[in-house]
């Protein structure tokens, strides 16, 4: 006679031969998906071809090794923090800072995860800073779509996830600096790139897995946002269009005092820059045809990890300060942005 104990055992352990021999596999039920700004991700060597690079040791930045180990570092706890499995990042220097990063999140000492898989690709911006992907998931694809001349791009990942594949664009377009009506049109063009990419993929898929997110320097009501993209607030607006070709702006999860990732000191205003927009098709009822993963409700969050909140609510960047002796110092911080994110669930 076989005890309880011994039975249950029994039971685990025929569970794990059966796995062994057949190959069976849980499937993946959940992903998170974030998308954050971690401003000038650079390394600490110049870049002789880069006449804006002034992240190096004798640079007025006093950019050294140790405070670009530091702020990666930094980078590192915050995603380990966060969970994410899918992570699209905006301002990035190059491959290797990206290499860093994975490395370091998966030596962290406390909530180490491994993101093996990097979609990365140079953007025509001046300051040579582009976007990024980092995933947990093998990314099957990439590539950068350039929409206005010399300005950072669209990039498209597709990272497939048992047998189901994600799609990604993420942008980061052109900022506030400058004149104001120049800027406008600029995130005017940017935003109709995208919205044909959008329409392309939506031709071919129509109910794939499409996450458009990123730095868009466009508050959610912005023209270029819903008017350039198509992206607004309202599900049901989504949902009734008969083609489909809206998307969801998943920072109306939030309360409006909660949706900005981003302060802009001049107008000491909270700005909704960072976002992530989903598909009719992943808001589709369980019971109706529609994406792999459907986006969950009210999951959409801006993360405040705790010791990135500076005394006044703002996110600490990594930056130097000048103090009025004409000394300065560093203040270790992380980003000028928080990251958002949202989660999705599998369809079946």
């Amino acid at each position: 006679m076989v005890s309880g104990m011994s039975a249950k055992k029994f039971v685990v352990v025929g569970l794990w031969l059966a796995v062994a021999v057949c190959g069976w596999a849980v499937e993946v039920q959940s992903l998170r998906v974030a998308t954050w700004n971690v401003g000038n991700f650079f390394d600490a060597v110049q870049d002789e071809t880069n006449p804006h690079d002034d992240y190096y040791p004798t640079s007025w930045r006093r950019w050294t090794e140790a405070r670009y180990q530091k702020k990666t570092e930094n980078l590192a706890i915050v995603i380990a923090a966060m969970k994410a499995d899918i992570v699209c990042i905006q301002e990035v220097e190059n491959r290797d800072v990206l290499t860093n990063l994975t490395q370091k999140i998966r030596g962290l000492p406390k909530g180490a995860m491994d993101f093996p898989y990097i979609a990365y690709k140079l953007s025509q911006d001046r300051r040579k800073i582009s976007n990024a992907v980092i995933s947990r998931y093998p990314i099957t694809g990439y590539d950068v779509v350039q929409h206005v001349s010399g300005m950072r791009g669209m990039l498209r990942a597709d990272v497939a996830v048992d047998g189901t594949e994600v799609s990604v664009f993420v942008t980061h377009w052109k900022s506030w600096v400058g004149d104001a009506r120049q800027n406008n049109a600029i995130r005017m063009l940017e935003a109709r790139g995208v919205r044909r990419e959008v329409d392309a993929f939506l031709e071919k898929t129509p109910t794939g897995t499409l996450v458009v997110c990123g730095d868009f320097n466009d508050n959610v009501d912005g023209v270029s946002i819903t008017n350039g993209l198509f992206a607004v607030m309202c599900q049901a607006m989504v949902m009734e269009n008969p083609e489909k070709r809206y998307l969801y702006n998943t920072l109306a999860e939030l309360p409006e005092k909660e949706r900005g990732a981003y302060y802009y000191a001049r107008y000491k205003v909270w700005n909704t820059f960072d976002s992530l927009m989903v598909t009719a098709a992943m808001l589709a009822p369980a019971t109706e045809k529609g994406a792999s993963w459907r986006f969950v409700p009210k999951s959409t969050t801006v993360f405040r990890y705790k010791d990135m909140v500076g005394a006044d609510g703002r996110p600490r960047p990594f930056q130097r300060i000048r103090l009025k002796d004409g000394t300065d110092k560093y203040d270790e911080g992380y980003s000028d942005h928080f990251p958002v994110y949202i989660d999705l669930k599998r369809q079946k």
